[in-house]
């Protein structure tokens, strides 16, 4: 993939600026990054791999990647991010996998991903608080420009209520993640549903009909079971 710059378990506070604008894959894992801004990355621009997991993020300042244009691997996972803002990417972008897993992210804006809409794959939000983002109606509108998405991990966020069309425009999704949530009988079983004797709730038909593509789907820990209608239009699935 071509020269790799290997910053990791270095204490740094800030993203050195000696780095070789010649830098393809660039590692700043284990370091006390606190923020990173546009300044960040200048003169970085054949980087295709940026790994920043394992740091003290919590700000990412406005447009702070369109110094690479070649980016197509961004790895923020295992920081204290809180929210994504509209303005996390502002112009078209390579990415094709962008890990955020692992932070405290509790919102994120509603046209935050609609840069990466045409090159984004992979999508990693496990383990943080998106519950209440997937409660009220607007949260509709996050996914719906990552049209060609093949794997989205939503797992351990708390979400117990989002709508039965939350992945209308996910038809290439090969992988979905919405284990260890809440999932209950509000919003996203509003039609079709049924209580069992042991509490569980069944999942309306209409949820993953979209879904034509998916072949792995994983719901485990979560308070509900599949009726057979559910898994009709799922026609690539092959592991549950």
């Amino acid at each position: 993939t071509g020269p790799a710059t290997d910053c990791s378990r270095r204490n740094f506070s800030a993203v050195p600026t000696n780095i070789s604008s010649a830098a393809v894959v660039l590692d700043l894992t284990y370091n006390r990054l606190s923020f990173v801004n546009r300044e960040s990355f200048k003169g970085l621009a054949q980087l295709k791999v940026l790994n920043l997991s394992y740091n003290q993020i919590s700000t990412i300042g406005q447009d702070s990647f369109s110094e690479l244009p070649e980016l197509y691997e961004l790895y923020l996972d295992h920081n204290g991010i809180s929210s994504i803002a509209s303005d996390f990417f502002q112009r078209p972008s390579r990415i094709e996998n962008l890990d955020l897993s692992f932070n405290r992210i509790a919102h994120i804006g509603d046209s935050a991903f609609d840069d990466l809409g045409v090159t984004l794959k992979q999508l990693a939000l496990g383990h943080n608080y998106l519950g209440r983002l997937f409660s009220i109606e607007k949260s509709i509108g996050i996914f719906q420009q990552l049209t060609n998405l093949t794997h989205l991990d939503l797992s351990n966020n708390g979400i117990y209520d989002f709508r039965s069309d939350a992945f209308r425009s996910q038809s290439n999704i090969r992988s979905l993640n919405l284990a260890g949530n809440g999932l209950r009988d509000s919003g996203l079983f509003t039609e079709e549903h049924n209580h069992s004797s042991s509490g569980e709730y069944v999942l309306p038909v209409s949820v993953f009909r979209s879904l034509s593509s998916l072949n792995s789907l994983q719901i485990s820990h979560n308070s509900l079971r599949l009726c057979c209608e559910a898994y009709r239009g799922l026609t690539s699935l092959e592991r549950l």
